[in-house]
């Protein structure tokens, strides 16, 4: 428990330990979606398993590719109810070489997305283009207009210059949807 909120840090197919051959194609990430959306609906199972879990308050934070394939999860899995996407936004040709078909395309799920959704940027991201990526992911999410946000911190694609505003940011975020959490010893 962090402060009163768990974390849950899954290892997706390709990642870390279970690292494979990665290749930025159409065949690699049809292979690999599916595995994703599987291993976060287990990810989830195990936080249901668990007393010490409030199963009405499950979020995503996805940061970099996690954000950038993160409307998957947030649109498939019905027990996240908000999610936190940083530095990212829709995919193109810098972060796939091929346009990516419909069925694994997170901009197709985008528009399913119904939980409330914070999107955390650096304005001047180099992978994830305000214009061009960022902004589009936004419009796209089908959060209600007052469930989500977009906010752009100065920087590119690391926005740990402005890591204290960005955790507090997130914090905010998460006690708004899901109301503030009591410390560890406090009642």
């Amino acid at each position: 428990m962090l402060g009163g909120r768990a974390a849950l840090f899954p290892v997706w197919k390709g990642m870390y330990e279970r690292s494979d051959s990665y290749e930025s194609s159409q065949a690699y990430f049809r292979e690999h979606v599916y595995q994703w959306v599987s291993d976060l609906r287990q990810s989830v199972e195990f936080l249901y398993s668990r007393p010490d879990i409030d199963r009405d308050r499950v979020g995503f934070f996805g940061e970099s590719f996690g954000a950038e394939w993160g409307p998957l999860p947030l649109a498939l899995e019905p027990r996240i109810k908000t999610g936190v996407l940083m530095s990212g936004g829709l995919v193109g040709p810098i972060q796939s070489r091929e346009i990516l078909s419909p069925e694994i395309n997170p901009a197709t799920f985008a528009p399913h997305v119904r939980v409330p959704v914070l999107m955390i940027n650096g304005r001047d991201d180099v992978l994830f283009i305000y214009e061009t990526a960022q902004v589009p992911l936004f419009d796209l999410l089908g959060s209600p207009a007052n469930k989500k946000k977009h906010k752009t911190y100065p920087g590119s694609h690391s926005v740990f210059g402005s890591y204290d505003e960005l955790v507090r940011d997130t914090h905010d975020w998460l006690d708004e949807q899901f109301g503030p959490i009591t410390p560890p010893g406090q009642k």
